[in-house]
């Protein structure tokens, strides 16, 4: 599929709903706020029932900081920071699971999706990198494309940002430039495989460096320029969606996709 293509088949799926549109393949929308408080009660519930005693917490700052206390103290949140299902939260994130499918729902573009992929995630980023995560081939602080790991190359990720910072502990996109080739979304052992494809080395070396324990994510002294160049991706960092529901600045983010 040409770049072409993808930016054409963008355009009929962002018609379908009020977006800003940063960039070709990048839209922004804001939920309408009944279906975003009941997308986030659900969240809050979720998380809460994976936290050791299991509390409901409801209160912002009093789950982003359960979460910083047992901070590798829950078993079913991974290295990548993924909070996986399992039998004793399955009621909850199922009820998770049907209050985003209801936000999809109102975007108007049920005919325009042919699969999905399941389970939904939903992921809790720390302000610096888990050292469990650390060199692993698949470690998401470092840019990727999902395409690397076997996701389908004509897929459309959601990201929705629930709670915590989303100042400083966001997503950063790249496009790519005109001289996009499809072999660049195929399978890879490694993300760093794929920074060798896509970076010039001394940016590749400079998002490695970044991605280290103990650094914040996306450290203002590891930004590479706007644009990268001919044979690279260029780079944006692009504001999260939920903007239309600011938040206070915390030390994690739970984001669900």
């Amino acid at each position: 599929m040409s770049l072409a293509t993808r930016v054409a088949d963008f355009d009929v799926l962002a018609a379908r709903f009020a977006c800003a549109r940063p960039s070709p393949l990048v839209c922004l929308h804001a939920i309408p706020e009944a279906r975003w408080q009941r997308l986030r009660l659900a969240a809050f519930v979720y998380v809460s029932k994976c936290l050791p005693g299991a509390p409901v917490i409801l209160d912002e700052d009093e789950l982003m900081d359960a979460l910083r206390r047992h901070r590798g103290a829950v078993p079913n949140i991974t290295p990548n920071g993924m909070i996986v299902p399992k039998r004793h939260t399955i009621l909850e994130f199922n009820v998770l699971a049907r209050a985003f499918a209801d936000v999809v729902a109102g975007l108007g573009i049920d005919d325009l999706v042919h699969a999905w992929h399941v389970p939904m995630n939903l992921r809790v980023k720390f302000d610096a990198v888990d050292e469990a995560n650390q060199g692993r081939a698949h470690q998401t602080e470092l840019p990727h494309s999902d395409a690397w790991v076997g996701t389908a190359s004509d897929s459309v990720l959601a990201h929705v940002p629930l709670f915590g910072d989303l100042e400083r502990n966001h997503l950063t996109f790249y496009e790519p430039p005109a001289d996009f080739s499809e072999d660049w979304l195929a399978p890879l052992p490694t993300f760093a495989d794929g920074l060798r494809r896509a970076l010039p080395p001394a940016r590749a070396a400079r998002a490695r460096r970044s991605a280290r324990p103990g650094r914040l994510r996306d450290d203002p002294r590891e930004r590479p320029p706007p644009r990268l160049g001919a044979a690279a991706l260029d780079r944006h960092r692009v504001p999260d969606a939920a903007r239309a529901h600011p938040r206070p600045r915390r030390d994690a983010r739970v984001a669900g996709a």
